[in-house]
């Protein structure tokens, strides 16, 4: 617990925050996993479906997290709850040293991972003079820790006092032009940095191609250094620049190149392979969910702009009908998720484990599935009935049997932006988020098979002029 409050001393540095977001993240992300230490310790004490309910809220926006220190308060006693709130919220009456020895706990800290001591040398280097800097670097330079080791060679370089003997950037650099690309820009930055595993630094002369036209491609580049062009047909399309990335569809599902891409000056670029990024998701399910989380936001936004108003009055004959009072077969529900396009490429025997996790929900004519503004991470399957989605007194859409809700929203969106209720007497089969993320964890053919879908979908709406694609 002590361990935590220093990191919370050294978050209320405003210092830390405004001038060195890189530190500023690593003790943050840090804290993060003391809180959810915390919460798991927690459960085992008092009720855990109320502790995870108070971990939710706590997690979501901060109107919420008002909530949560309120069912705190109500379940945990006092001495519990001075500890637990003194680490949870990011304030604190502790008084903070001044930055530059802040600096120097951190690095002699041995609880502190490598990522944040890295951090800590990076801001080390700007802080201290230069002979506090070279005298304090010393144990690290043989650290067991390559990143650490890296950076403070590197850093030793900056001051003078020895010539970097490595061509290749050091993992701070890599992290830093890695958080400029909108696709890794969400993935925490100690996740980034073991990207350095898969990353492989690629240098390009000036008029010479990356890759060329109607060749199959498998991997992405991230641009460190230089200036590209994409080509299409001996004509210039593009010029790409230093944080730029290119061809990253191919790197998750592989396809022929629509395009050229040649240096227009000399260049240093960032390799990843297809091989690569899937050893990084298996490794880093995190890393899975935050690119599919790229991709769907990614297709609604091309959606956005390139679909026609999608808002229709539809007017049906609805003869309300008792919904089947008996459970649903697995066989039954494996059939209805194999229809949902994000677990069509799934393979049957992982259904299986998704359709026994899946829940039934049933409404009566005019009930609520859920509101506009609700916190719902749920995607649903209409099994029979028919339910509309509409915003405020406007209709969307009305949705009939072996159609779905909420598919792309788990991967993006907790607030629901529509209000569902049952046209008729309804049945859904439900899949919570958290259920569809644990078994992501375990396995990844399911990963693959969403993001296959995915790619497949934003290809096409890339690529065509649709007017009605969903």
């Amino acid at each position: 617990m002590n361990y935590s409050i220093q990191i919370l001393a050294n978050l209320s540095n405003d210092i830390i925050k405004t001038e060195f977001p890189l530190l500023y993240s690593a003790l943050n992300q840090e804290l993060d996993k003391t809180r959810n230490n915390i919460f798991l310790l927690l459960s085992f004490i008092y009720p855990s479906d109320t502790i995870k309910k108070i971990a939710h809220y706590w997690e979501a926006k901060q109107a919420q997290r008002e909530i949560a220190i309120e069912l705190l308060e109500h379940t945990l006693n006092q001495t519990h709850q001075k500890l637990i709130l003194q680490v949870l919220q990011k304030h604190s009456l502790i008084k903070t040293e001044p930055l530059d020895e802040l600096i120097i706990q951190i690095l002699c800290h041995p609880e502190h991972s490598a990522w944040i001591k890295c951090c800590a040398i990076d801001v080390a280097l700007i802080m201290l003079p230069i002979g506090d800097f070279q005298k304090l670097i010393q144990p690290f330079l043989n650290d067991s820790n390559e990143w650490i080791r890296e950076t403070a060679h590197y850093s030793l370089s900056l001051t003078g006092i020895k010539e970097n003997s490595t061509t290749s950037l050091p993992i701070m650099e890599k992290v830093k032009i890695l958080q400029s690309v909108e696709i890794f820009s969400d993935i925490l930055d100690e996740m980034l940095a073991e990207m350095n595993t898969v990353l492989e630094e690629r240098k390009f002369k000036k008029g010479e191609y990356i890759y060329q036209q109607g060749k199959l491609g498998s991997s992405m580049y991230i641009i460190a250094d230089g200036l590209v062009a994409t080509v299409h047909n001996h004509e210039i399309l593009d010029n790409l620049q230093a944080g730029d990335i290119f061809g990253e569809m191919s790197a998750l599902v592989p396809e022929k190149r629509d395009y050229s891409v040649m240096a227009i000056q000399d260049s240093h670029l960032f390799q990843l392979s297809k091989d690569g990024l899937q050893e990084l998701m298996k490794a880093r399910p995190q890393v899975a969910r935050k690119i599919i989380q790229f991709i769907c936001h990614r297709l609604e936004s091309f959606k956005r702009k390139k679909t026609v108003n999608l808002k229709k009055n539809i007017t049906r004959n609805f003869f309300d009908k008792s919904t089947r009072n008996f459970p649903l077969s697995l066989v039954e529900k494996v059939i209805l998720f194999r229809n949902v396009s994000i677990f069509s490429q799934t393979p049957y025997n992982i259904l299986a484990n998704i359709a026994e996790l899946s829940t039934d929900v049933v409404l009566k004519k005019n009930d609520l599935l859920f509101k506009k503004g609700e916190i719902n991470t749920n995607m649903y399957i209409i099994v029979d009935g028919w339910v509309k989605i509409y915003d405020d007194e406007n209709l969307i859409i009305e949705l009939g049997e072996r159609q779905t809700i909420g598919e792309l929203s788990m991967f993006f969106s907790d607030d629901r932006s529509f209000s569902i209720a049952a046209l008729t007497n309804t049945r859904l089969l439900s899949l919570s988020k958290d259920i569809l993320f644990e078994l992501m964890l375990d396995q990844h053919e399911i990963v693959e098979g969403i993001i296959l879908v995915l790619v497949q979908r934003l290809r096409y709406l890339m690529k065509n002029q649709p007017e009605n694609v969903l």
